[in-house]
């Protein structure tokens, strides 16, 4: 006969295991306007999870992707709330949503960082691993997105975020703030980095049309800055990434004349040595 002893410290056991997993879920909000609050009190990033009882592949997500224990861990970090999209069309065209599922991942103020259109194959890892890159705390820029919630041209909040993303190497959102303080500041010493940032990042992003315009900016307005071998050089590089090696071979001829002790003219050099031989594979 089995002891009682031995059978209710088990079905204890398991009684509270089980409640333990149960728990073990992500916490949706449902309610927009608490959800916001909640992110602006915590510091935390928004994900919106775009859905409908209707939609097949939302189902099939709830049942595949959310409940998973690395995705329950990792949406703690976020303020999730789920929308009714047949419910919240005004708010799901304020994101561009025209399809479900659609996960939309934001700043406390709403502000869209990126997103996931559609659950299928390749999916889980691309929105995992959005979930793990992007930037979970924002505290200390809440006086600053206040800020720029009263007043979307205060220069001192823009810089913050500026600063916030590109230390971080989110160069698309740190350029999304940079254009509007090149606008802006007019400061010569701030204006110079935010142009040079902005440059830079053109090139890490694959736009060197871009980069080479704000580099030529550069030179017209600074043509005494110290960094004037860097614009060369810059535009040099977008040159080459732009498959203009011709171009990058007679600014590379203009930083040698004009800067000969330059620290930018090997790895210009290397450039184009570089794209020289991709032409040739």
């Amino acid at each position: 006969m089995i002891s009682l002893r031995i059978i209710f410290p088990l079905a204890f056991t398991l009684f509270f295991t089980t409640a333990a997993l149960a728990q073990e879920q992500i916490q949706w909000m449902t309610d927009l306007d608490e959800a916001k609050k909640l992110a602006l009190q915590t510091g935390k990033p928004l994900m919106y999870d775009f859905t409908a009882k209707w939609c097949g592949p939302c189902r099939h997500m709830e049942q595949v992707f959310w409940p998973k224990p690395e995705v329950v861990k990792m949406s703690k970090q976020f303020v999730c709330v789920k929308v009714d999209f047949d419910r919240e069309k005004s708010f799901a065209g304020k994101y561009g949503i025209n399809a479900i599922p659609n996960v939309v991942f934001t700043d406390p103020w709403g502000r869209g960082l990126l997103g996931q259109k559609g659950f299928g194959a390749g999916s889980e890892e691309e929105i995992f691993e959005k979930i793990r890159i992007l930037p979970k705390d924002f505290s200390g820029l809440i006086e600053a997105g206040n800020a720029l919630e009263n007043d979307s041209k205060d220069v001192r909040s823009l810089h913050k975020f500026a600063a916030f993303y590109q230390e971080r190497k989110f160069f698309w959102l740190g350029n999304e703030f940079y254009k509007k303080l090149v606008k802006l500041e007019a400061d010569p010493d701030k204006r110079e980095a935010i142009l040079l940032n902005l440059a830079f990042n053109y090139i890490r992003l694959g736009e060197p049309g871009e980069a080479i315009e704000k580099f030529e900016i550069l030179q017209k307005e600074f043509p005494k800055s110290a960094q004037n071998d860097g614009f060369l050089y810059g535009i040099i590089y977008a040159s080459v990434r732009k498959n203009k090696v011709q171009n990058a071979k007679k600014f590379l001829a203009e930083l040698k004349t004009k800067f000969p002790s330059s620290k930018f003219i090997e790895p210009a050099e290397n450039a184009i040595a570089e794209a020289a031989e991709d032409s040739k594979k």
